[in-house]
């Protein structure tokens, strides 16, 4: 204040609008929309993903908002407009893959591989882990969508079956007890090791076969979702 009495006029002009500054700065930040501010941001194409406490930072909040903060980033992430990666890195969510068609290969440990149509070599192979596989078998003509996995190679899951291509399987005739009663049934196993199912017949006694026998059986019903 010593400094500025030189200029008293000039100086209460100057200090009054300059407090005028400060109260209109903090009305602006009580009225602020902090999910489209949070959200405009992580949208730039500069943005790096990165954790909660480091985009507080990035953002410029004071320590008082972040309470808001918090229930805006709550928000954006409940209403999907945001995307939280398992370590924590705040980003857009990523656009569903377009379905594409191919031919699954299956795995003996039930994961399996699609090609897809139009591709010769291995290298265009989508890895589909065992629980996406939707009970699809060696051979199949699938749906599927894939996208870049943790090692940079294409990973997938089946969305749909589109065709069965393998019809009938050579295996050996084997008595297997099931369900709650624990039923003697006979069961086909596969001679084809890309092939994980048992194979359940009803008329092996009909045609004269017994267990050990190596048998060709017809398939009458595949695999669904969940068998």
């Amino acid at each position: 204040w010593g400094r500025l009495m030189t200029a008293p006029g000039k100086a209460m002009f100057s200090d009054n609008r300059h407090i005028r500054s400060n109260l209109n700065i903090k009305r602006k930040k009580r009225k602020m929309d902090y999910g489209k501010y949070i959200l405009n941001f992580v949208s730039r194409e500069s943005y790096t993903p990165v954790d909660a406490d480091t985009l507080f930072e990035k953002l410029g909040f004071s320590e008082s908002e972040r309470g808001i903060y918090k229930k805006a980033l709550g928000a954006l992430s409940s209403s999907g407009k945001i995307s939280i990666s398992k370590h924590g890195k705040i980003g857009l969510p990523e656009e569903e893959p377009e379905d594409a068609v191919g031919t699954f290969m299956a795995a003996a440990k039930g994961f399996g591989f699609v090609r897809p149509q139009g591709a010769t070599t291995p290298e265009n192979d989508v890895f589909i882990p065992a629980k996406y596989t939707r009970g699809a078998i060696d051979g199949d003509t699938v749906s599927y969508t894939a996208r870049p996995g943790a090692d940079g190679r294409a990973e997938g899951k089946i969305i749909d079956i589109i065709e069965h291509t393998i019809t009938h399987i050579v295996g050996t005739l084997c008595e297997a007890r099931v369900g709650r009663g624990e039923k003697v049934r006979f069961v086909v196993e596969p001679e084809r090791r890309a092939f994980p199912f048992l194979i359940y017949v009803d008329n092996a006694a009909d045609v004269g076969s017994r267990s050990g026998d190596k048998v060709e059986a017809y398939i009458t019903a595949y695999p669904d979702l969940t068998h």
